[in-house]
């Protein structure tokens, strides 16, 4: 389940969002800004052992774990625009996925670990797409004139995303090639959209860096 980090973690790194923890050793990968720079960060549950795992000139950031808590899926503007990219837990061996001219980010790692979810605009407005993990074969799951993103999975086939559809900001599931509007509570938050689908939290920065 993702969480968000509300306080600075320590000194003068503060924002602190996005946080994912992975499902196996209770350490948590988030973003995080410090002089300027937002990166991708990794601490223990308990508050010990905080790592910076990136470090490129550009924002780096919406972290998700891999199953197997090996990998991290990120969003980096590293290469002048939103791009994916993955990475070993320890932060080396980088390697980019999406290559778009147009916005590719908020990734969400699938359960099974054979498919990355992610919001793009590359066919003009905001869309949900699946690809494999390796970032081959990407597909569009959302065909709707409105802004349909920040996807989350609930299950090996199952997705949540945010969706303007109905002309205002709602929850939707998607399952086996059918939509519905998920029972939700979602308020809109500056930079932020909250949500709850079937009372598990849900928290995703809708914000384009």
């Amino acid at each position: 389940m993702d969480a968000t980090l509300p306080v600075a973690v320590a000194g003068a790194l503060t924002l602190a969002l996005a946080a994912a923890p992975t499902p196996r050793n209770g350490v948590i990968a988030f973003e995080a800004e410090q002089n300027g720079n937002t990166d991708v960060y990794t601490i223990r549950s308990d508050g010990s052992h905080l790592r910076r795992l990136t470090s490129a000139r550009a924002f780096d950031g919406f972290p998700d774990w891999s199953s197997d808590g090996r990998r991290i899926v990120f969003e980096s503007m590293r290469d002048g625009n939103a791009e994916l990219y993955v990475m070993d837990a320890d932060g080396s061996h980088e390697r980019r996925l999406t290559h778009d001219r147009a916005f590719d980010g908020i990734p969400s790692w699938s359960p099974d670990g054979r498919r990355i979810a992610f919001e793009s605009e590359r066919d003009g407005n905001g869309e949900v797409y699946v690809m494999n993990a390796d970032g081959s074969h990407a597909r569009r799951l959302t065909h709707d004139t409105a802004f349909d993103g920040g996807p989350v999975w609930l299950g090996s086939d199952r997705l949540a995303f945010v969706s303007a559809r109905s002309g205002t900001l709602g929850i939707y599931s998607h399952e086996r090639g059918r939509f519905a509007r998920a029972p939700a509570d979602v308020r809109c938050l500056r930079r932020r959209v909250a949500c709850v689908v079937s009372g598990r939290a849900l928290d995703r920065i809708c914000e384009r860096p």
